[in-house]
């Protein structure tokens, strides 16, 4: 077996193996929740299944990335450009595995645990790929005859934050949900019926 074919077959999950705390971090995710915006440890899990199943790894990222922005659009939340989303998600993996091949002999120092305990910050977090650009919103907003509204850039920052909001579907707004003593108030937005969860 050439050098080159045994590299094309040792993907992500199988160098993971010998880094358990940083796998940890790696949910296994089959699909994007459709409750909410995901995070970006969910996105690079769906990159290394799409691998395990013999997808070449620029391939994985298009398609992962395509499926991302589709995500967010069918909740009325708009990105950035898909090649923008791909570079981005491109740069964390490129960590991920430069922490994978990180040298074993040298694991035991501080800087390889600051940049372990850093990238499992991030990967806990979501992987935001709104468009702050406002030519670009838009665009988008005249495509899909869709305006973002405020319940929307809510719902944004409620996923880079508490993230307790949800859409019930696709295509849903969210709402929100407060707890106040014994009775739970829901707010729907467009006559939507959403939920909270924690």
């Amino acid at each position: 077996m050439s050098a080159s074919s045994t590299r094309s077959k040792d993907t992500l999950s199988k160098q993971a193996k010998s880094l358990g705390a940083l796998v940890d971090a790696l949910p296994r995710v089959e699909q994007f929740s459709h409750k909410q915006l995901p995070l970006l440890s969910e996105v690079i899990s769906l990159v290394i299944k799409q691998q395990d199943n013999g997808t070449v790894y620029s391939v994985a990222i298009s398609s992962v990335s395509r499926s991302l922005v589709d995500h967010w659009t069918q909740r009325n939340v708009y990105t950035i450009a898909v090649q923008n989303v791909e570079k981005k998600l491109k740069e964390h993996i490129k960590e991920y595995r430069a922490l994978l091949h990180f040298d074993k002999t040298k694991r035991h120092q501080q800087a390889y645990a600051k940049r372990c305990t850093a990238f499992n910050t991030v990967s806990s977090s979501l992987f935001d790929i709104i468009c702050t650009n406002k030519s670009r919103l838009e665009s988008l907003e005249n495509k899909y005859d869709v305006k973002m509204l405020q319940e929307d850039y809510d719902f944004h920052n409620a996923m880079k934050t508490n993230r307790v909001g949800y859409c019930g579907s696709i295509n849903q707004r969210w709402h929100i949900q407060r707890h106040e003593g014994t009775e739970t108030e829901r707010k729907a937005v467009n006559g939507h019926q959403c939920g909270i969860f924690h």
